[in-house]
């Protein structure tokens, strides 16, 4: 991270451009960026993403343009991220994510004067062990919502309970099964819990459509040749 304001960078250039380059190639089923900076949402901390802020009087998020001591840099990158992410023509658009003391999940579908070229799916996978003072409602007097510069629909708001998900992959699918707790609930709930939400990506379709035909193609059965005998008189 750096202070160069309009040029300022949260991750060093050639990072940036790795990121890129490997989102860009498209060489796997499925993929997904995994950061620890979240992408969507914000408590209104200084190293956030996005210029949102908590307003004292009103007790809510509202956006500054002098947020104390935010680039704007760090914005233009994560444009750039984001766009790249959208962009992929052969997967879905993903991003699991964490160190936000929050479990959520949706999908973003505006990122300010970008309109993406397909929804990034963003889930917030849990945090294991914070205790209560360490979720931000306790210390900011905010809880973490998506940021005022994004469109985003919400399938699971930001939940302050300890909690993790479970990925299930398969060619088609990701599927993550997002769990939830929190005192005082019995710790006897821990073992027979259910998902608080399930939530499934499925590649797009017309990366499904090849894949299905290549299945079709290896699975039916061999065509038969009739090889006449050579006459050798």
């Amino acid at each position: 991270m750096n202070y160069k304001g309009k040029h300022a960078k949260i991750i060093p250039q050639w990072t940036e451009d790795w990121l890129i380059a490997r989102t860009r190639a498209e060489d796997t089923a499925h993929f997904f960026h995994a950061p620890s900076l979240p992408f969507a949402y914000c408590s209104g901390k200084l190293g956030d993403w996005y210029p949102d802020l908590l307003d004292e009087s009103t007790g809510k998020m509202g956006l500054a343009d002098d947020k104390p001591g935010w680039q704007h840099g760090w914005f233009s990158q994560h444009q750039r991220l984001i766009q790249a992410i959208a962009s992929q023509s052969k997967r879905a658009a993903v991003i699991v994510e964490g160190d936000m003391h929050a479990t959520a999940a949706g999908k973003i579908t505006r990122s300010a004067d970008i309109n993406l070229t397909q929804p990034v799916h963003t889930i917030l996978s849990g945090t294991l062990g914070t205790g209560d003072v360490g979720f931000p409602s306790a210390y900011r007097s905010v809880q973490s919502t998506p940021s005022l510069v994004l469109d985003m629909d919400q399938a699971l708001k930001p939940t302050e309970k300890n909690g993790f998900t479970l990925i299930d992959v398969t060619p088609d699918t990701m599927t993550f099964s997002i769990f939830l707790w929190r005192p005082p609930q019995p710790i006897e709930e821990i073992d027979t819990m259910s998902p608080a939400l399930v939530y499934e990506v499925a590649r797009k379709r017309e990366a499904l459509r090849v894949l299905n035909e290549l299945i079709r193609s290896f699975s039916s059965p061999p065509h038969k040749v009739n090889v006449r005998p050579i006459d050798s008189s």
